[in-house]
């Protein structure tokens, strides 16, 4: 099934753009050829018509010795006018046929030099006649004569590149070969005739002077030009030699329509091969991957659309890798190895960031009540809430560990607002988490408690690993301790946040100071400040107090 690029289903798994389908004429820009040049055939018949009108009245006007000049030049602006009226009808009919059979075509471009001469007749005698005795000076009469023999000559030139581009195209596959055989092919065909002309010109008119040895005479409306016996006009020897020469010129002249018309054929059918490609490029560049171009043609353009299909597949396999990718690292991430062309260099360095862990209270206790699908079930609908308000934040998910998730900000990407963002985002959190208890969307274990630790200081962040194999990107550092052994302390349904964070500038919360806690791995205890939630002064007196109790008992 052929599909245009620009109207595919999404259900397709490809889209095959064809020669007989493409986008509107409007989105294309083919190359320079002959036919750019022409008028719109209304504008040329009209463009005609006018300057007949308008020679015929300065004839009736004005003195016609006074005028010659401007009457030349008017029938000569109405013969190109006509000329470019007779090249778009040629190429309105091959157009026309293009997808009818070959002998049809065939019998139609035979069959219109033949319609043309009796219709140029039928305008001399019918028009050209009677309008140069109102006094348009054969104006009417060598327009008419002009356009039909070059519509004449334009008509055997689309014929004869047909039949000459179907018996080329049974010899050679290649493209190049074709053209350059049919031009060769044209240009013997044409010189032939040339030669043929000079070689029978002479005999002709010596046939029509033994017929009727009297003058005869010919007026195109330029002036009379009359032509005798040639032996009159030019010496013995010279007179076949001169005529031979001046039919040869004469049958070039009238060959320039069929030359230009074969011309604009080749061109188009250069075009037709160019622009299925050029649509591709285009439905390529508006990012449709699934677009593919049937392989055919002549051998090298088969070849460039097979190359064409592969880069596109190729493109889409790296689409998809890429998307793949993106479900394993953070859009940060991502957006970053984009900039870096795919290297992902994400060297470690030194920065001050703020990092939280969010974990799960009771989660061993879980695991023992339910099983592991439903484990899973109730961990992932944990997950999607918490990456939602992440994502919401800008914050960066470092990873996920069992129960817990690792959140950090100000790395990779520069946010000097880090402190108080994180805050946010672990509030948001724990009011995405009380939304869903109050859904009951965790039937398995009836609700879920989270406690987040926050902390704010200096830390390694980067890549970790070998980049020819596994890379992640990860932070370390006593700032990540820090927040680690504080979460283990934090009450369901609280965030706590250590000294640096709290002192942080810019806090929308009032963080209220608790009592110093003992955590493992460290010498000195951590201050924290709880900012959820907001806790008055008894509140607060009670919690020191048993905090302070816990720590003697310890």
């Amino acid at each position: 099934m052929k599909l245009n690029p620009h109207n595919s289903p999404s259900n397709a798994p490809a889209s095959l753009i064809s020669s007989s389908r493409l986008p509107p004429r409007t989105s294309v820009q083919p190359l320079m050829t002959t036919r750019t040049l022409q008028l719109k055939p209304r504008t040329a018949l009209q463009i005609s018509v006018g300057l007949i009108v308008a020679g015929i009245g300065i004839n009736l006007a004005l003195p016609t010795d006074s005028m010659v000049g401007l009457v030349g030049l008017l029938k000569l602006l109405s013969v190109l006018g006509l000329c470019s009226l007779a090249t778009s009808l040629d190429d309105r009919v091959f157009h026309l046929f293009v997808n009818r059979h070959l002998a049809t075509r065939i019998l139609v471009h035979l069959m219109t030099p033949v319609v043309t001469v009796g219709l140029t007749l039928l305008g001399i005698y019918g028009a050209g006649l009677p309008l140069r005795s109102w006094g348009d000076e054969g104006t009417t009469l060598v327009v008419i004569a002009c356009g039909g023999v070059w519509l004449t000559s334009a008509s055997l030139g689309s014929l004869m590149v047909l039949v000459l581009n179907t018996g080329v195209r049974s010899i050679s596959t290649t493209f190049r070969t074709r053209i350059n055989l049919t031009v060769m092919a044209m240009v013997a065909l044409a010189g032939a005739l040339a030669y043929s002309a000079s070689q029978l010109g002479p005999e002709v008119v010596g046939i029509l002077d033994r017929i009727d040895a009297t003058p005869f005479g010919a007026d195109l409306g330029l002036s009379s030009l009359w032509l005798w016996q040639t032996v009159q006009v030019l010496g013995p020897g010279e007179s076949d030699e001169l005529l031979a020469l001046t039919y040869f010129v004469l049958l070039v002249l009238m060959s320039v329509p069929a030359v230009l018309s074969a011309c604009s054929k080749l061109s188009d059918a250069v075009m037709q091969a160019v622009r299925p490609l050029q649509a591709g490029f285009e439905a390529v560049a508006q990012g449709q991957l699934d677009v593919r171009i049937p392989v055919e043609g002549s051998r090298d353009f088969a070849k460039l659309t097979h190359t064409f299909n592969e880069m596109v597949s190729s493109l889409e396999l790296a689409k998809r890798m890429e998307r793949a990718f993106g479900s394993y690292v953070s859009r940060e991430i991502l957006d970053q190895i984009r900039t870096q062309h795919g290297r992902a260099t994400l060297e470690p360095s030194l920065r001050v960031a703020t990092v939280f862990f969010a974990d799960i209270r009771g989660f061993t206790t879980m695991s023992e009540r339910i099983n592991p699908k439903q484990l899973l079930s109730v961990l992932n609908r944990f997950y999607e809430s918490v990456a939602s308000v992440v994502e919401a934040h800008q914050g960066f998910l470092v990873q996920y560990i069992g129960d817990a998730v690792v959140v950090v900000f100000n790395g990779p990407i520069d946010q000097p607002d880090h402190a108080t963002r994180s805050v946010e985002c672990a509030i948001g959190i724990q009011k995405a988490v009380d939304l869903l208890n109050n859904e009951e969307a965790f039937p398995e274990i009836g609700a879920l408690e989270v406690g987040i630790g926050i902390a704010t200081g200096p830390m390694v962040a980067g890549n970790l690993g070998d980049s020819n194999h596994l890379l992640q990107y990860t932070v370390l550092g006593d700032t990540v301790n820090q927040a680690a052994r504080m979460t283990s302390h934090v009450p369901a349904g609280a965030v706590w946040v250590n000294q640096r964070n709290a002192d942080a500038p810019g806090h929308r919360r009032d963080p209220m100071p608790l009592a110093p806690i003992k955590v493992k791995g460290r010498a000195r205890r951590l201050e924290p400040h709880q900012v959820w939630p907001a806790l008055d002064i008894t509140e607060l007196t009670e919690i020191t107090t048993l905090q302070e109790l816990e720590a003697r008992g310890a």
